[in-house]
């Protein structure tokens, strides 16, 4: 594990502030990680994480390459910055939140709950709450590496890394990230500092002009 103080509990008025700063900068739509490419799909860019757009690492190179170019990613979003807030989730049928993942809870204990929210024309019977939970993690700390392998492995889905002010969000999932910046210039730069990483032509996001609403879930990653 990290040094103490690599991870923290953000305060409520820390967590109220974000809260604000996420609507401010990504509109009122219900925070689901697949659906950021649709609400702001004019600051949206696709990386995949290994050669050749292969989803899967099958050996240790191929996990240190992903690797790389996640948090490459994130030091080119974060400016500087040494705090990441990480987005993590556990589901009910309930509204209730419930306990996230073993596997999130022994890596990153005791987060503060942020939201809780459901689809509203899903039926009673059928509606899956969603419960998003925060966490403060500095770049270097051992846990981050360990998240985006545990992403990359398939062990937990919808994560979603930024600042505390939500200028910009990291989506990792299995084979790449969805990319927000805060404007459409940021974008482009992005896009252009790592074009060797954009999607293989075919795959969704390969080029810029694929960046339409769509929250059907349908594209690779998703």
């Amino acid at each position: 594990m990290s040094e103490p103080g690599a991870v923290r509990r953000p305060t409520p008025s820390e967590v109220a502030a974000f809260d604000a700063a996420w609507t401010r900068n990504t509109g009122t739509g219900l925070p689901y990680a697949h659906w950021l490419r649709a609400t702001c799909h004019e600051r949206w860019v696709r990386l995949h994480s290994l050669p050749e757009s292969k989803q899967y690492p099958d050996t240790e190179a191929e996990y240190a390459v992903m690797l790389t170019r996640y948090l490459a990613e994130l030091d080119a979003l974060r400016a500087g910055a040494n705090d990441l807030w990480v987005i993590t989730s556990s589901y009910s049928s309930i509204a209730r939140p419930v306990r996230r993942s073993a596997a999130l809870v022994g890596l990153l204990p005791r987060p503060r709950l942020w939201r809780s929210f459901t689809e509203d024309d899903e039926g009673e019977e059928y509606r899956i709450w969603t419960h998003h939970y925060l966490t403060i993690v500095r770049r270097d700390a051992d846990e981050v590496r360990r998240l985006l392998r545990f992403v990359a492995d398939e062990v937990v889905s919808g994560v979603m890394i930024t600042d505390a002010n939500a200028t910009w969000v990291h989506h990792p999932y299995d084979g790449g990230a969805d990319l927000i910046l805060p404007t459409t210039d940021e974008r482009d730069r992005i896009a252009a500092l790592f074009a060797d990483w954009l999607p293989a032509p075919g795959f969704p996001g390969a080029c810029l002009e694929d960046a339409v609403p769509d929250c059907d879930g349908a594209n690779r990653g998703a």
